[in-house]
């Protein structure tokens, strides 16, 4: 329980800013846009976290996606970010 309670402390501050910024960079994002996949994917993240063994996660949006794959391409920042939310990289 604990490690659940720091997983959604430590995703509720992950900073995106850069992430965002590419997206409104490369793809012609609003920034608005940006915001929303980002919020989008943290709750993706939160749910991910706190699943259990056998519950099935239906799989996110076409942008949620698209903002995963950009965290994914930052491979130090994400493989860390898995180690301290799920305790292991998250493929």
């Amino acid at each position: 329980m604990f490690e659940k309670l720091l997983a959604k402390r430590h995703i509720r501050h992950l900073d995106f800013s850069a992430i965002r910024a590419k997206l409104v960079e490369r793809l012609g994002w609003t920034e608005n846009h940006a915001k929303d996949a980002e919020l989008g994917y943290k709750r993706f993240l939160y749910a991910l976290a706190h699943k259990d063994a056998d519950d099935i996660i239906s799989p996110p949006s076409e942008d949620v996606d698209e903002f995963w794959h950009q965290h994914i391409l930052d491979t130090r920042r994400y493989r860390e970010d898995c180690e301290t939310i799920f305790g292991h990289y998250m493929d």
